[in-house]
């Protein structure tokens, strides 16, 4: 299959994924959000502190750095959306593809 433009794919279904020893999530969550471990909802901040520490925060984190935005622009929307953005591929035998749509911030600057 080939991607859409635009689209990144982070596909981590090893036992052991191969970057744990270098991005140990308990080592790397970000710390101001450990607040919203036990929100009883999927809130943004719950997100976030769950994925900060891993690969996905890593790339969060730089997209952050090159938007000039926070990370709350990024992950707020999506929990709007109730985390159910998907789409359909042009070929209609398969099935549309789940994942994030993440769309850069309007910047006044």
């Amino acid at each position: 299959m080939q991607l859409p433009d635009n689209w990144v794919v982070f596909f981590l279904r090893a036992p052991l994924p191969p970057f744990a020893g270098v991005f140990p999530d308990i080592l790397n969550r970000d710390a101001e959000y450990e607040f919203a471990r036990n929100h009883p909802t999927l809130t943004w901040e719950k997100v976030w502190w769950r994925m900060s520490g891993g690969l996905y925060g890593l790339f969060l984190r730089a997209l952050c750095e090159a938007w000039l935005c926070t990370i709350e622009d990024l992950l707020a929307p999506l929990e709007q959306r109730h985390w159910s953005d998907f789409l359909a591929l042009d070929d209609e035998a398969l099935d549309p593809v789940w994942g994030y749509l993440l769309q850069r911030p309007d910047n006044p600057n």
